[in-house]
């Protein structure tokens, strides 16, 4: 086999891996609702990094299957080890809070937007799952339709 002959396959081949990648790219970009891609960066999230003693975490849940809450809180914590802790248990506070949140009364409780009330609920819902309780609560966000 001559040098051109090699030359010209190394090149096809090349052109060939080419076109491959910038095709796989093109259906990527094509597809990027449906894989749930995102073009940007990811930023750190709230959840990922600690934020001067005070976590974000957004709270979403139906109610009584006809209204929709959601709540932006921002939790106060002592020290990394208790923000870690809240970290690992916000998956079951988060599940026990769609749970609370369909029960008897819950209801007319959002609708009066009576925080005290809530906010006390919160409290004993994310205490029940720490070792190391979390003194306040704040809503930095409240939606109930």
């Amino acid at each position: 086999m001559g040098p051109m002959k090699k030359n010209h396959r190394n090149s096809f081949t090349i052109m060939t891996l080419l076109l491959v990648i910038v095709g796989g790219m093109v259906l990527l970009y094509q597809f990027r609702n449906e894989l749930h891609l995102s073009i940007l960066l990811p930023k750190k999230s709230d959840l990922t990094k600690p934020l001067k003693g005070t976590m974000r975490c957004t709270m979403i849940s139906t109610v009584e299957e006809a209204h929709y809450l959601r709540m932006q809180l921002a939790i106060p914590y002592k020290d990394r080890k208790q923000w870690m802790e809240i970290k690992k248990a916000l998956p079951s506070i988060k599940n026990e809070f769609i749970l609370v949140m369909n029960e008897e009364g819950m209801e007319l409780i959002l609708r009066e937007r009576d925080f005290e009330t809530l906010r006390r609920l919160l409290l004993r819902t994310f205490n029940r799952h720490l070792k190391k309780p979390v003194d306040n609560i704040y809503f930095e966000s409240f939606f109930y339709d």
